[in-house]
């Protein structure tokens, strides 16, 4: 039986189009036999048959199961048996249609290719209605049902070509069509008689079995048509590629030399050679560096051992998925991947091209990228063994829909299949040239905003691009595999399909080898210019980034540095505002430079960046090498020449940057924090070292050591977390040309609010907020070599940097240095600069709108100067005891002396006018006796009573004094020296700073110490000079101009005073010991031991001599003036027979004393009784019992606390500033720059400043200063506390009582307790303003330094005392409140004691006649009484609580008889 080829055609395409069920299987086709098209071989053969198991359609028959195939009517058959036989066949459809096998084989010559399928067995069931007529009278009409099994059918297509080698095919045809249709059952229903229907089954059986021949074959033709239109269309793509190459094509610089642009204006472009702006030199760096880093070998870090291109190690690890693909998805990049689309009567179907996967990028044998081959080209060379090619297609079909459709269905049949198609690529090689006319100035001038999309990147650059175009493509192919297919659900289908694809390949393969060089360098480069490149910079939509808000006016990093979906883990809207390409960018770096291989933890950034930038500066990876000085400095030290360099300064190791480590990280919540962590000397320390050479020469000095420095870190972390405020305008505005531009940079920045001095406003806008800054590192090692010492102390310190002490120390060290550097850096002194930088950015920046170079140096006003703020605690307290003690004493005075007045006039009232008379009388007769003296008496100069040589001398010793004082005032009074050590060598400079006390005052003026200078003045400048030219004038002064005794008075108050002149020597004295500053190395520390030493010391000098050698004079001539005075009253007194003259002025009679008990006999103060002569009584008073027990605890503790405070601290001197800081470091970490000083060790230190100068000089004039000190403050204090005792106790006689009282006021007058409680105040308080004017002031002249001091303090980065070179600062101490009290003490116990002594002697004075004095007239006794002067305030007015009255009354001594007293004057 014949059949038609259509069936089979249309079972194919349903086979091609309804598979469905998906299969992981991968056939693999290989011919038996094959051969290539060639000019030596016209015909090649390509059989492949296979044969299919049982099963592989089964998928196919289960869709075909719900198909009709519509059957045309076939021609009726006639025949004569007797009568006419006519029989039809109408409305014939197959379903139920079964595939059970498939066989299939392709042969082909250069210029046919045929291909043949054939299905056996074949199956289905046909139905239809029928009708026959015999002659007139029978005629009948039915159903049928025809059952159609082990069929055979057979469809052969042909293809035909003039040569396959060089012209692709130009006709197809469906060859043959044959089918062997076995009708296995046909049955029919309606009134058919049996014999009837005998006649004509054959008849029917022809006729079902002929239209569905006839059907399938018409089917096949319509099906297969398509076929035509795909190779026109495939034919015409060829044809448009297949092109010959010419010269010009071949020429990669061809574009470059037709650029449409003037010769004049070539300039203006982006030069990749050499030459240009500063963005050709960042374009030809940045290529420079590609082409370095991209097209060398490296170690490939997935392989360790093995080289490889740096170019694979990036594509593998960065571009190409973990399966080493490479995948083109057309649809994400806006590209149309329809490649076939039909609708005919059996089926529609729509195949798109989803894909390309390219697998062996990472294979590159020859890379030679960026090569410049002309002022504006670059060309490419890039080869590669195989490639493996992988097409991935979509096809979307169905069951047609057209009204004419010849396959009925009750459920459509529709789906979608995803196939690929793999090929490999053989010795692929590709040159790649490409035109890059970029005018510079537009480049520089295009912003980052326009670029942060990456579809908008070329029409945004179109207004920069003169020309941009693919130059050169020169691709080549040494051959190409066989394609596999794969993705087809049914194992039958996807054969038939694989077998159909190598069939076609083998027709196609020479052709397209041979095409692909032509079509690369001329349609697809053509094609990529015009529809890619020319067709975006047509594009005029370039759209920028939504601009800043005042909700949100600064950069969001999260969205800035993250893809969608990160930003939006990390708690963003997922709205990517600034685009794509940063965050690209920035995945890249991190991927590339950033991430560990897995399985490994070294971080790439060492091999792909540091390593190859290194080598290329020093021939090394990892090290860097500066062989220039770094440090090239000459400078004067005091007076010697000194000159220090470092140089041969190197960095190795630097690629071993490791984890912790974590770049521009975001954090969630946080849109402008950025965390950062970076680790360096991982695995491997890092090591840095330099030589150094240090040359001093000069003031007997003379250095030269040169020594080799090196450091070993390990594991050096910094971890920085930061808030950057980054406008939002201003980064998306800003232009490519000022990238570089630091001022620019700083100028995105949101600047701060500054005052008039830099420093930023509180609750202003701020730049950043720096959150953490910390440093570590594991351990740091030292090694030092000493390369050319000449000093045996460099070789020491060679050694010890090198011991593990050493190598301890420096960690510490280290440690410490950088816990100081990131405490500066993260304090406010240095937000101050970074603030102030930014501030002044923007007018510095050439595109900001506020650029002004004019006021880009902005001058911010100066911190104002560190004033030195005194605690005044102290000396506020000791001014408030002073002042409420005097106060004190003075309404002490005022009660007692109202309360002596109010008693005077009480006694005067009960006095009868005789007594009154009396009285009277006494005190003419006092004011006779004194105006005769005055009378009758001579200056002391001419005092007979005063010898001639003491007459002479007193005088000459005064002026000597003054002369003495005037020396030490204008002569240099101290000295400060300085002596360094270094190396071994000494240093020494005896006079670099020296003052006399009147300069210094004037110094000290001018430096603020206002007080002292005052102080100094009164008791320095005037004080000593007024007490000898007025003890000068008294000597000289007859009685009858100064009374004797008003100078008797003016000798004593002079001579009390005159030890107060001693302030300013003890002053200084506790200057020159609170200014013994040593500045030593540490010991055990990262410096061997005495390695340096610096001392500070003053000096005294002449000045300081001459002016203690006229204190002494001028107080022991003061007790000579004084004995002299007293003798020349004396000797007055004689003369008028009257009783001799105290030295107080009070009278005591040396001649017929009377005593109210025996004169003759020894009396004790404690027990004797004193008389009250404003009582106008015979009763006196006597000491309490408690008063002597008082006096006696009294005096050991005056003992007591004179000892202590000789032998305690009394004060402590601190030394601030740098050097407060160097004498920290030398003593300690935890010791601060503190010295205490006893008034022991104060002569300890100056005995050490006699023995440093050796001068015999300065032993005798410190040792006289520390014996005038111990003596004054320790031993007569304790002195004169024993005799007072022994005065109050004892029993004498009133002649050794008045010496007794004479020998105390020596003591007391050189006893200066008080006089050094006082100088340690006036220390404590002034100290800090001396240091100012002898060693700081040369500090401040430094201006820069001095405004840096006040930026340091301002920020709290320092206290204000150490915001200079140099501050000493005294304080108090125990001694002193000891020496204080003791002193007050003291002074008690004499006031009280001698007090009680004058007050014995005055009872005790010889009674004056009072014959021959009587009043010039009689006067009223009341007018008399008026006229008789009040008694002094006496000892039993003052201490009345300490006195009691006695048991008895007062007995004359001559008569028994109650004594009335009467008031003196």
């Amino acid at each position: 039986m014949c059949c038609t080829r259509q069936t089979v055609v249309s079972l194919w395409l349903f086979v091609v189009a309804l598979c469905s069920v998906p299969s992981q299987a991968e056939w693999r086709w290989s011919s038996s036999s094959s051969s290539s098209f060639s000019d030596e071989s016209s015909s090649f053969m390509n059989v492949m048959q296979r044969y299919l198991e049982i099963g592989d359609f089964q998928s196919i028959n289960e869709a075909l199961s719900g198909v009709q195939l519509v059957v045309p009517d076939p021609e009726p058959i006639t025949t004569s048996i007797l009568f006419t036989l006519t029989v039809e066949v109408t409305n014939l459809v197959c379903e139920q249609i079964n595939i059970g096998d498939l066989q299939s084989n392709y042969n082909a010559t250069n210029t046919e290719m045929n291909f043949e399928i054939e299905l056996y067995p074949f199956a289905m069931t046909c139905t239809g209605n029928y009708a026959y007529s015999y002659g007139a009278f029978v005629a009948n009409s039915g159903t049928l049902t025809a059952t159609i099994s082990d069929s055979r059918i057979q469809l052969g297509l042909g293809f035909t070509s003039p040569d396959f080698a060089t012209t692709p095919p130009n006709a197809t045809q469906v060859a043959q069509c044959a089918a062997n249709l076995q009708i296995e059952q046909m049955s029919f229903s309606g009134n058919l008689d049996n014999t009837i229907a005998n006649l004509f089954r054959e008849g029917v059986e022809d006729l079902v079995s002929n239209g569905a021949q006839t059907a399938l074959c018409e089917d096949a033709s319509t099906a297969f048509s398509f076929l035509d239109d795909m190779i026109i269309k495939l034919n015409d793509v060829i044809g448009n590629l297949t092109e010959p190459i010419t010269e010009e094509q071949l020429d990669p610089l061809r574009n470059e030399r037709n650029l449409d642009v003037p010769a004049d204006r070539r300039t203006a472009l982006i030069q990749l050679k050499e030459g240009g702006g500063t963005i050709s030199k960042t374009v030809q760096s940045l290529l420079d560096e590609a082409d370095q880093m991209l097209g060398e070998m490296v170690t490939d870090p997935n392989n360790p051992g093995t080289q490889d291109l740096a170019v694979n190690v990036w594509l593998r690890d960065y571009l190409l998925d973990s399966n080493g693909r490479f995948t083109f998805n057309l649809a994400e990049l806006g590209i149309s991947s329809t490649m076939f689309k039909t609708h005919n009567k059996i089926f529609a179907v729509d195949i798109e091209l989803n894909s390309f996967r390219i697998k062996g990028l990472d294979t590159l044998k020859v890379f030679n990228p960026l090569d410049r081959i002309g002022n504006h080209t670059i060309q490419n060379e890039l080869a590669w063994e195989k490639l493996s090619l992988e097409i991935e297609l979509v096809a979307d079909f169905q069951t047609s829909t057209l009204p004419d459709t010849l396959l009925l269905s009750t459920k459509p049949v529709q789906g979608r299949e995803t196939v690929t198609l793999s090929m490999d690529l053989q010795d692929v090689q590709v040159s790649l040239a490409a035109l890059l006319a970029l005018l510079e100035e537009e480049v520089g001038n295009t912003e980052i905003g326009s670029l942060l999309r990456l579809n908008y990147i070329l029409p945004c650059m179109a207004n920069s691009v003169a020309e941009l175009a693919i130059s050169g493509l020169g691709v080549s192919l040494g051959s190409l595999s066989d394609p596999v297919f794969s993705g087809i659900g049914s194992p039958g289908v996807s054969r038939l399909v694989s077998s159909v694809i190598q069939a076609t390949f083998a027709m196609y393969k020479p052709l397209m080898i041979k095409s692909i060089p032509g079509a690369f360098q001329g349609p697809i480069r053509r094609m990529i210019n015009k529809n890619y490149i020319e067709k975006n910079l047509a594009d005029p939509s370039c759209s920028n980034i939504v601009q800043g808000n005042e909700a949100s006016p600064y950069l969001d990093f999260r969205d800035l540095l993250h893809t969608r979906s990160e930003a939006i883990e990390l708690g963003t809207s997922g709205s990517t505002p600034y685009g794509s390409t940063i965050a690209l960018a920035w995945k890249f770096i991190q991927n590339w430079l950033l991430t560990p291989a897995e399985g490994s933890s070294d971080i790439p950034l060492n091999t792909r960046f540091i390593a190859p930038f290194t080598e290329k500066q020093s021939g090394v990876p990892g090290s860097i090498a500066y062989e220039n000085a770094l440090i090239d400095q000459k400078f004067a030290l005091l007076d010697a020449d000194v000159h220090f360099r470092v140089f041969d300064v190197y960095a190795e190791d630097l690629d071993t940057i490791g984890e912790p480590l974590s770049l521009l990280d975001t954090v969630q919540g946080e849109a402008h924090m950025i965390n950062n962590v970076a680790t360096v000397g991982v695995n491997k320390p890092l090591r840095a070292g330099a030589k150094i050479n240090f040359q001093m020469d000069g003031s007997g000095v003379s250095i030269d050591d040169q020594m080799s420095v090196e450091i070993e870190a390990e594991s050096l972390s910094l971890v920085l977390d930061l808030i950057l405020n980054v406008m939002t305008d201003a980064f998306v505005q800003f232009p490519l040309k000022d990238i570089s531009n630091v001022n620019c940079l700083m100028a995105l920045l949101q600047p701060p609010s500054l005052d008039s001095r830099g420093a930023r406003l509180k609750d202003g806008p701020m730049p950043y907020v720096l959150r953490n800054l910390t440093t570590s590192f594991a351990q740091l090692n030292l090694n030092v070599t000493c390369t050319d010492c000449k000093s045996e102390a460099m070789l020491k310190v060679a050694e010890h940097f090198s011991s593990a002490e050493g190598t301890q120390s420096g960690t510490d060290l280290a440690e410490g240095i950088l816990d100081l550097l990131t405490e500066t850096v993260g304090a406010d002194f240095l937000a101050l600069q970074l603030d102030r930088q930014i501030a002044n950015a923007r007018f510095k920046c050439p595109h900001h709108p506020d650029y002004n170079p004019a006021s880009a140096e902005r001058d911010f006003d100066d911190f104002d100067a560190v004033n030195r703020e005194e605690s005044l605690e102290f000396i506020i307290s000791l001014a408030i005891a002073a002042l409420a003690l005097m106060i004190g004493v003075a309404v002490f005075m005022i009660i007692i002396r109202i309360f002596a007045r109010r008693q005077h006039k009480k006694w005067l009232e009960t006095i009868s006018d005789s007594q009154a008379l009396s009285v009277w009388k006494h005190q003419q007769k006092e004011k006779e006796v004194r105006t005769k003296m005055n009378a009758t008496s001579s200056a002391l100069y001419n005092s007979q009573a005063i010898p001639l040589i003491a007459r002479i001398l007193i005088p000459l010793v005064i002026v000597g004094c003054i002369g003495l004082f005037l020396a030490g005032h204008l002569s240099i009074a101290a000295s400060v020296s300085l002596i360094i050590s270094l190396a071994e060598q000494e240093y020494r400079n005896d006079s670099f700073f020296e003052f006399s006390i009147a300069t210094g005052t004037i110094n000290l003026w001018k430096a603020g110490g206002y007080e002292l200078a005052i102080l100094i003045i009164l008791f320095s400048g005037v004080w000593p000079y007024l007490k000898q030219t007025m003890s000068l004038i008294l000597w000289f002064v007859p009685p009858s101009v100064v009374s004797v005794e008003k100078r008797g008075r003016t000798f004593l108050w002079l001579d009390f005073l005159a030890k107060w002149s001693m302030v300013d020597i003890f002053t200084l004295m506790v200057s020159l010991v609170a200014f013994r500053t040593t500045v030593q190395s540490p010991n055990g520390g990262i410096l061997p031991d005495d390695l340096y030493n610096i001392e500070i010391m003053v000096i005294p000098k002449l000045g300081l001599f001459a002016n203690f050698i006229a204190q002494i004079v001028s107080q022991v001539s003061s007790h000579y003036i004084i004995h002299y005075h007293v003798k020349a009253v004396d000797e007055s007194r004689k003369r008028l027979r009257q009783p001799t003259a105290r030295m107080d002025g009070e009278e005591t009679g040396n001649e017929s004393l009377i005593s109210i008990a025996n004169s003759r006999e020894p009396v004790s103060l404690s027990t004797t009784a004193y008389r009250r002569p404003h009582r106008g009584d015979n009763k006196a008073l006597v000491a309490r019992l408690f008063v002597s027990p008082l006096l006696l605890l009294s005096g050991a503790v005056v003992v007591a606390f004179v000892v202590a405070g000789c032998v305690l601290p009394s004060f402590s001197a601190e030394v601030m500033g740098f050097f407060g800081i160097a004498v920290e470091l030398g003593k300690g970490s935890d010791t601060e720059a503190v010295t205490d000083y006893s008034l022991f060790k104060m002569i300890e230190i100056l005995f050490k400043q006699a023995s440093y100068s050796g001068d015999v000089g300065d032993y005798i004039g410190l040792g006289a200063l520390s014996a005038l000190l111990i003596a004054s403050v320790c031993i007569i204090p304790v002195l004169q506390t024993a005799i007072l005792l022994y005065s109050w106790l004892a029993s004498m006689n009133q002649a050794r009582r008045k010496r007794l009282v004479f020998f105390n006021d020596i003591l007391q007058a050189w006893q200066y307790t008080e006089v050094y409680a006082l100088s340690v105040v006036v220390g404590s308080w002034q100290l800090g303003n001396i240091s100012y004017y002898m060693v700081n002031i040369y500090c401040d002249q430094l201006n820069e330094l001095k405004s840096l001091f006040s930026q340091l303090v301002y920020f709290g980065v320092i206290e204000p005392d150490d915001a200079q070179c140099f501050l000493v600062e005294a304080q108090a101490q125990t001694g002193f409140f000891f020496i204080a009290a003791g002193s007050i003490l003291l002074a008690l116990m004499n006031t009280f004691i001698s007090k009680a002594a004058n007050h014995y002697l005055r009872d005790n004075i010889e009674k004056p006649s009072l014959s021959g004095i009587e009043p010039k007239t009689q006067v009223d006794p009341d007018e008399l009484k008026e006229e008789i002067d009040p008694i002094p305030i006496l000892f039993t007015d003052e201490f009345r609580f300490c006195l009691r009255r006695t048991l008895g009354e007062l007995q004359s001594a001559e008569t028994g008889q109650s004594e009335m007293s009467y008031p003196d004057d």
